[in-house]
């Protein structure tokens, strides 16, 4: 097996078993999202969304990076590479990401086809109950509807410590494109 499919194993046991859930549920937990657009240092949402940001990173990811009609970027990422969906849950997230990040593989292969190395930053918010949800409301993203224009979906990003984990906002579908592809 592949180091993304072991990933995707464990986390499906551990979840299946309740094994995601742990002593101190109320206490607040860390989550880190890979941003690409406007919630970047410097971008148009981040002041707004971004200002409890505990650390930011560079990080890349293999997708397509599109631009919308509406001026906002859209990351499709192979669907191979989504190790896990978005819930309504963001603390739950929190903890999804925590198990892969103690499994983290050391190198992400070359995804087959046609992707490109997006840049981007990992940013670390203190309190995923308190922190993820406006951005979930500024992206669209709503875990109950079966269509969303951005998905936050699970994937692993590479920093220069290695593979982490990161929740990112992408095309719905994973693999087909909206709008044109952005040079």
């Amino acid at each position: 097996n592949d180091p993304l499919s072991q990933i995707r194993e464990i986390l499906q046991s551990e979840g299946r078993r309740g094994a995601i859930y742990s002593p101190g549920m109320n206490e607040a937990i860390p989550i880190t999202l890979f941003v690409y657009g406007t919630l970047k240092r410097g971008g148009r949402h981040h002041r707004e969304f971004c200002s409890r940001v505990v650390s930011v990173e560079s990080a890349t990811i293999y997708g397509r990076l599109h631009a919308l009609d509406s001026g906002y970027p859209l990351l499709n990422i192979p669907i191979e590479n989504v190790l896990g969906q978005g819930t309504s849950d963001p603390a739950a997230d929190a903890r999804a990401q925590k198990v892969f990040d103690l499994n983290a593989a050391r190198d992400l292969p070359h995804p087959d086809g046609d992707w490109d190395l997006i840049q981007g930053e990992l940013i670390t918010f203190p309190d995923a109950a308190r922190d993820l949800p406006p951005i979930d409301q500024l992206e669209e993203y709503d875990a109950s509807r079966a269509q969303n224009l951005y998905s936050r979906r699970l994937a692993a990003v590479r920093t220069h410590g290695g593979l982490r984990a990161a929740w990112l906002y992408t095309g719905y579908g994973g693999q087909n494109g909206s709008g044109r592809r952005a040079a």
